[in-house]
């Protein structure tokens, strides 16, 4: 063996040694865990709420009327006069349907008579002035319109000195205590055309006591 080839061998020796010490070191160590994957979980009610895809109804008779409706119950206490606190709000206690409205197009095949319907109530029940009005019809064939109005009217207000105002006794001249009620009722064929046929009926009543005054010269009547 030669000079050369020894020195070749003893740096060999070495290498291997550092190579087999490393990889041992590496095996000793131990491995570093994997990291842990985060999953975010949506709430069941939003996953609800909102599906990825939601396949078409084929059901023809499904549909929706959507409406609005305002009601409750009025307390009154009335401390004074109540004529003249009718005279002037008329406001009384009790049930009160401040407002409804329904308004629809969309009666999902159920039925071919009709299709557009609007029902409006306000004030209905305790109120001075109540409404209904109501319209139906079909495009093109007819268009139905009711209305229902009541009115209620009071005035006992003073119209002269009265040295009895303080005690409560309101002897106006001029009084009225009524309730108007007004009907309408209109059918109108074949809207839209060259010759539209309107057939309709219209009521109108007064009832209540009232007092007025009527002049004859320079005299005055009560009546």
């Amino acid at each position: 063996m030669t000079a050369r080839n020894s020195t070749f061998i003893g740096l060999l020796v070495p290498l291997a040694f550092a190579t087999t010490f490393s990889f041992a070191l590496a095996a000793q160590q131990p491995a570093e865990p994997a990291p842990t994957p985060v999953v975010v979980a949506a709430p069941a009610s939003v996953v609800a709420a909102a599906p990825a895809a939601a396949a078409p109804s084929t059901d023809s008779t499904e549909s929706s009327v959507p409406f609005e409706i305002e009601f409750g119950y009025r307390f009154l206490d009335v401390t004074g006069n109540r004529d003249m606190y009718r005279s002037q709000i008329n406001e009384r206690e009790g049930f009160l349907l401040r407002s409804f409205n329904l308004a629809t197009t969309d009666f999902g095949g159920r039925t071919t008579l009709v299709d557009s319907f609007r029902l409006d109530m306000s004030d209905v029940g305790t109120g001075p002035a109540s409404s209904i009005r109501l319209q139906a019809g079909r495009s093109e064939a007819y268009r139905l319109s009711l209305s229902y109005d009541r009115r209620e009217q009071f005035s006992a207000l003073p119209a002269f000195a009265n040295p009895l105002l303080a005690s409560g006794v309101v002897p106006g001249q001029h009084t009225i205590d009524r309730v108007r009620t007004m009907f309408n009722a209109e059918l109108e064929l074949l809207p839209g055309r060259v010759i539209t046929p309107i057939v309709g009926y219209e009521r109108n009543r007064y009832d209540g006591p009232g007092q007025t005054t009527y002049t004859v010269g320079a005299d005055e009547f009560r009546l």
